[in-house]
């Protein structure tokens, strides 16, 4: 990489709008969408009251909800995946910091 950093914002520019990712946010986004419009098409003739309006957008909502970008993640779809990592994986992380050259104790002597 000829020494240089790649600035963090640049990912940003693979992204749909800047926010999106088309696998899986956009098809997640899309799905939640096409069930609530098939929902409040089909419990529309059933029965139309509030609460059968509630019940056909919460698909919808739940994608919206994990799809939403959040600050430090991508989304809260990620943050999630974080957070149950860190409950099912490895608690501990061994830091070795930035350095030029990494020497063991053992490799001293």
């Amino acid at each position: 990489m000829n020494g240089s950093l790649v600035p963090a914002n640049t990912k940003r520019a693979t992204l749909i709008l800047g926010m999106f990712k088309l696998f899986p946010d956009v098809v997640i986004g899309a799905v939640g969408t096409v069930i609530t419009g098939i929902l409040l098409f089909t419990l529309s003739n059933i029965k139309a009251s509030t609460t059968w309006l509630i019940i056909s957008l919460i698909p919808m909502l739940v994608c919206i909800f994990l799809i939403w970008p959040i600050p430090n993640y991508h989304n809260f779809m990620g943050a999630i995946q974080s957070i149950i990592g860190f409950y099912n994986g490895r608690r501990k992380y061994i830091w070795r910091g930035w350095c030029v050259k990494y020497e063991l104790e053992k490799d001293k002597q």
